[in-house]
């Protein structure tokens, strides 16, 4: 598994965005799911997500999902790794 220095380089992201919390860039699909492989958890709280791709991925990895229990990730978010927050 890539470390998260492996999937984004920094170099690559303008100065006045490093300080920011959020990731506000596109990542090609292997550093974005090498960048799951780094989390511990996948956190999206939201009202209307559609299906929940981003989720399904860090599902699909391993890794813990905490999400609302709405929308159209209830389908798929059930089983030890899937925590919906009511």
């Amino acid at each position: 598994m890539a470390s998260a220095a492996e999937a984004i380089s920094l170099g690559a992201i303008p100065n006045w965005l490093q300080e920011e919390r959020a990731l506000l860039f596109i990542l090609p699909p292997d550093k974005l799911l090498a960048l799951y492989g780094c989390c511990n958890v996948f956190l999206s709280l939201h009202r209307s997500e559609g299906f929940g791709r981003g989720m399904a991925e860090a599902l699909q990895l391993g890794v813990d999902v905490i999400t609302m229990a709405y929308g159209g990730n209830t389908d798929f978010c059930t089983g030890p790794l899937a925590h919906p927050v009511r």
